[in-house]
């Protein structure tokens, strides 16, 4: 469980980091927009579980060791 609690929350992170500069800095329609933050939600998803993943499950297993 903890694993999946650590993929969750790099999830959120990595796509805020992706989300939040298409939505504050760029001026486009909100359609344009909304279409493009669900490309960037992809584009997180498929990090955090194809790569992102072994780093956090390592983080996970030095934070809370098996016991």
């Amino acid at each position: 469980m903890k694993y999946f609690f650590g993929n969750i929350l790099a999830l959120i992170v990595v796509a805020g980091v992706l989300i939040w500069p298409l939505w504050v800095m760029t001026s486009l329609h909100w359609g344009v927009k909304s279409g493009l933050t669900v490309v960037a939600i992809l584009l997180a998803a498929f990090f955090v579980e194809r790569i992102a993943s072994k780093w956090v499950n390592k983080l996970m297993k030095s934070i809370f060791p098996d016991k």
